[in-house]
């Protein structure tokens, strides 16, 4: 049988060599191997800041990346960063400039 190349597999990891056939493998993949990733392949285009969009993809990054929650799963294009507790909670606060 011969082996499948990265062609036969439609779905590229964009943060390592890795492809695989379904796009459900590859989120499966990324939550394995790199669940905490902060690294963002398309964050060059940030600049442009469509006027329509109400919270724009480019200020969330730049508003929560450095942020020790953050991470971004490449095959879904979803980010995330969570905040816990009362650190959390006051962390929010103070990049928010809000007390409350």
């Amino acid at each position: 049988m011969p082996s499948r190349t990265s062609y036969d597999k439609p779905f590229p990891c964009y943060l390592c060599n890795c492809s695989y056939l379904s796009k459900s493998s590859l989120s499966s993949h990324e939550k394995k191997k790199h669940n905490e990733n902060r690294i963002v392949p398309h964050y060059q285009y940030f600049s442009y800041i469509p006027e329509d969009i109400k919270f724009p993809e480019g200020l969330f990054y730049f508003l929560f990346s450095n942020e020790s929650g953050f991470s971004y799963r490449p095959s879904i294009r979803k980010y995330y960063c969570i905040f816990k507790g009362e650190s959390g909670y006051k962390r929010i606060g103070t990049i928010f400039r809000c007390e409350v």
